[in-house]
């Protein structure tokens, strides 16, 4: 099915309403009035828990990701690919359940990625993510790891500038978000949507009212960004 536009509370498109719970009763056990096309605040909760449940910001909004989500039989398991970035995106998948444990930058997860370049606990992971996923990926295929081991987004950038590409990213590439003084945050690209990409990153939030939503989360998440957000991409092949 393809998506209408942006459903939420108040919409009246009743085809599209009545299809969302359906799909929602479906999916998750619950009760929705599948004959009613009000979309009020029990849909709007049951699709927020949804969202959570697929690791979507939860703001009971249906949007283009969601209704992927909803309506696209769900992914075979990991097919193992042979290419490293397609593999070291598959094993980042596997983490989406990964959260810190207090918020510190912490957690058993979170310090495996830190311990891969060599840091403790306590320090921004995003790009450590990435260079722990390649580097699983590079030893179960046997082949060098070519991404620089740095737990600095931008180093990282500088560093890897052989394998920068321009135009349409591709599954499996590197995006880099450039914030200014230093700052950046980085994650895998899932998929292109238009002007927009489907990402896996580490160290974000799921939650849009998160005051480092960018950037510095609480854990592993899918996210929809803005091609015209991205400072550039980088593709390890």
């Amino acid at each position: 099915m393809i998506c209408p536009g942006v459903i939420k509370k108040g919409s009246t498109d009743a085809v599209s309403v009545k299809a969302i719970k359906v799909r929602l009763n479906d999916l998750l056990g619950t009760t929705l009035d599948v004959h009613n096309a009000n979309f009020g605040d029990s849909t709007e909760k049951v699709v927020k828990d949804f969202q959570k449940k697929s690791q979507l910001i939860q703001d009971g909004v249906i949007g283009e990701l969601t209704w992927e989500r909803l309506f696209t039989v769900a992914e075979q398991s990991t097919v193992e690919s042979k290419t490293l970035r397609l593999r070291a995106l598959e094993i980042a998948k596997t983490q989406l359940h990964v959260r810190e444990l207090t918020n510190k930058n912490d957690g058993k997860e979170v310090e495996a990625y830190l311990k891969s370049v060599n840091l403790p606990k306590g320090y921004p992971w995003c790009q450590s993510f990435m260079y722990w996923a390649f580097q699983k990926a590079a030893s179960e295929l046997k082949v060098t790891n070519p991404m620089p081991k740095t737990a600095g987004v931008l180093d990282c950038y500088y560093k890897a500038k052989n394998y920068r590409v321009s135009g349409l990213p591709q599954q499996g590439d590197q995006f880099i978000m450039d914030f200014g003084k230093g700052t950046g945050h980085t994650g895998f690209v899932v998929e292109v949507k238009g002007n927009s990409i489907v990402t896996c990153e580490g160290n974000t939030s799921a939650d849009p009212t998160y005051a480092g939503e960018d950037r510095e989360g609480n854990g592993v998440f899918m996210r929809l960004r803005g091609i015209s957000s991205i400072k550039g991409f980088i593709r390890f092949v």
